[in-house]
């Protein structure tokens, strides 16, 4: 006899996207073009610390997540808000990086990744993301093949995403990087500091690719799908400041504070987004105000589309 725990992947969703499969349908039919999964999904298995069990778990619960999100494919306006919970030290990590591989794969072309207020909480996710995503120290050559770590040692992909942040203590997004033109795919690991946001927003409507948006400000169509991973989406991101009249109506002059205001601003220069939180802790973020959409800001970041629980690791 041969027992086999199955955490079923719990998740609470809008009717909207409640039977989307989009990823599940693309990964039965295209598997062999998941590069960036496949080789990610090998280097979890390789890791003595990873059963089987907790890599199909990762697995089934971030194909989960890619369902609920946008379809880059579908090329049509869309803006999906979700927030990934689990406990304390338990691979949350892991799994938004296994999502952003799978990201790679399904078309999104632009990903930013929020990591914390700290320079050194920035710079420990942007190695992981270098090993478990990148493949490459973004301090060498992309294509040199001594500079490869991690996922990327033994392995290549065909769309080869550049990075815009590396893992030095001040390898944030700057006035250096800000001077430069990219065009995307590209990802960024970046702090929730007011200027350094403010500094990419203008990066971001610079771009060659940006287009002028319905509103007459330069965004980004439907040809470049963003993804946007808020790690620790409780801290900074919400807006705290009070946004309600005495009779609960919302107030008409409402200033958010600077991180939601960045944050939210980045979001609407792109015609399709998915933004999806990573917390242990997401009461404070299920109780953002679900109705609030500013000409200005857009919506805020209340998780309308979806909330899923990552399954806990067995080895917990």
């Amino acid at each position: 006899e041969v027992k086999v725990p199955i955490n079923p992947v719990v998740a609470i969703t809008d009717v909207t996207v409640k039977n989307k499969k989009w990823f599940s349908e693309l990964k039965k039919n295209q598997s062999r073009y998941l590069e960036y999964w496949r080789r990610y999904y090998d280097y979890l298995n390789r890791k003595p610390s990873w059963t089987l069990d907790a890599v199909r778990d990762i697995d089934d619960s971030t194909d989960a997540v890619l369902n609920y999100m946008a379809d880059p494919n579908l090329k049509i306006k869309q803006d999906v808000y979700g927030i990934a919970f689990g406990y304390v030290q338990s691979g949350k990590t892991a799994h938004y990086l296994g999502v952003l591989n799978k990201a790679a794969d399904a078309g999104y072309k632009i990903i930013i990744v929020l990591a914390g207020i700290h320079n050194n909480l920035r710079s420990q996710t942007q190695i992981r993301l270098e090993e478990e995503f990148l493949g490459y120290d973004v301090r060498g050559f992309a294509d040199d093949s001594q500079n490869a770590i991690g996922v990327g040692i033994g392995r290549s992909v065909s769309h080869h995403f550049s990075a815009l942040t590396s893992r030095e203590e001040k390898g944030d997004f700057n006035k250096i990087k800000a001077g430069t033109s990219m065009n995307p795919p590209f990802i960024l690991v970046t702090k929730k500091n007011a200027s350094v946001l403010a500094q990419l927003i203008r990066y971001l409507r610079n771009l060659p690719v940006a287009v002028k948006k319905e509103n007459g400000k330069k965004g980004f169509s439907v040809d470049y799908p963003l993804l946007v991973i808020d790690d620790e989406a409780y801290q900074a991101s919400l807006n705290t400041k009070d946004c309600f009249n005495a009779d609960g109506t919302v107030k008409e002059d409402f200033n958010p504070t600077t991180i939601n205001k960045h944050i939210r601003t980045i979001l609407s220069l792109f015609y399709c987004f998915s933004y999806v939180g990573y917390t242990a802790t997401p009461f404070a973020n299920i109780f953002i105000p679900p109705k609030i959409n500013s000409r200005k800001y857009g919506k805020d970041l209340f998780p309308k589309d979806f909330i899923v629980n990552i399954p806990r690791p067995d080895n917990y």
